[in-house]
């Protein structure tokens, strides 16, 4: 009866096209299927570091916000491919206080470059602090997430004033680059990228800083076309003695003068290393 029952369901199983894990007659039972692939989250910095998207700024930092304010806020999308195009076909939140009411699905090319425009709702509670998280799904189901940080105060106490977002046509991102604490000694390697979001094809002619142990040495003098970006690899000489801050300019120039500017602000060596060894007192003598 049980033998019966089996084989029952097995046929149904069949009809329906669910695999029950036996061949169909005459053919040879597949091996090479393989488990669904199970989408990954990135981070924004390690989805830089692998050319899998660039989103700048990584992290907002809005810091005090009246309660139930609206600000409005622009996140860029980069496709730092060389060779392959890269769509993108949601952004998403985990807090409903967040949205990006005009996007739309869209299709990067290698080296280009979109404007994604956040709508941020404060909370209407006093002192709730968010942390939300801005989610871009790839084709593939991978998300990269940027983040968004707010407080909420009382709208009496001042913090009102919205800054407007940056209209210049040459953008370099992220404008303000904190590196923390970096290790005595060494060479440190980091990205920048400048974003043209006018109409006009725009000439970065040369690159300066307002510090010597800043060089961007393979950098080229090129043309940046209407929403493209520029991707500059730039090095940091080692330093030998601890720095409590330096705060560098990088300031990219055309025939006219200054472009885009951004700040790379870090520290050396301030930082106690860990030698592995444990600190101990002797107990006091009798």
């Amino acid at each position: 009866m049980k033998m019966r029952l089996l084989s029952g369901l097995v046929a149904a199983l069949w009809a329906a096209g669910v695999s029950v894990g036996a061949a169909a007659p005459g053919e040879a039972a597949d091996s090479s299927e393989q488990p669904a692939r199970k989408a990954e989250l990135f981070t924004a910095e390690r989805a830089a570091e692998e050319d899998l998207l660039v989103v700048l700024p990584r992290a907002i930092e809005m810091g005090m916000v009246p309660i139930g304010d609206e600000r409005h806020r622009r996140v860029w999308v980069i496709n730092p491919s060389e060779s392959e195009d890269l769509r993108i076909k949601a952004v998403r939140f985990d807090c409903g206080c967040t949205t990006a009411p005009g996007f739309q699905v869209m299709t990067l090319e290698p080296g280009e470059a979109r404007a994604v425009d956040l709508e941020i709702h404060a909370p209407m509670e006093v002192g709730t602090r968010r942390d939300v998280r801005v989610f871009y799904v790839l084709e593939n189901g991978d998300a990269v997430f940027s983040t968004v940080h707010l407080e909420t105060v009382d709208t009496c106490s001042g913090f009102s004033i919205d800054p407007p977002m940056p209209e210049d046509d040459v953008l370099a991102l992220p404008g303000e680059m904190g590196l923390g604490d970096l290790p005595l000694g060494e060479r440190t390697e980091f990205t920048a990228w400048f974003v043209n979001q006018s109409d006009e094809p725009r000439q970065i002619e040369k690159l300066k800083t307002s510090c010597g142990c800043l060089s961007a040495p393979g950098f080229e003098s090129g043309v940046i076309e209407p929403g493209r970006a520029v991707r500059v690899d730039l090095v940091l000489r080692p330093e030998m003695d601890p720095l409590d801050e330096r705060r560098v300019r990088l300031v990219a120039m055309d025939a006219g003068g200054v472009m885009a500017e951004m700040s790379i602000v870090y520290s050396v060596g301030m930082r106690p290393v860990d030698d592995g060894w444990e600190t101990v007192t002797e107990p006091n003598g009798p």
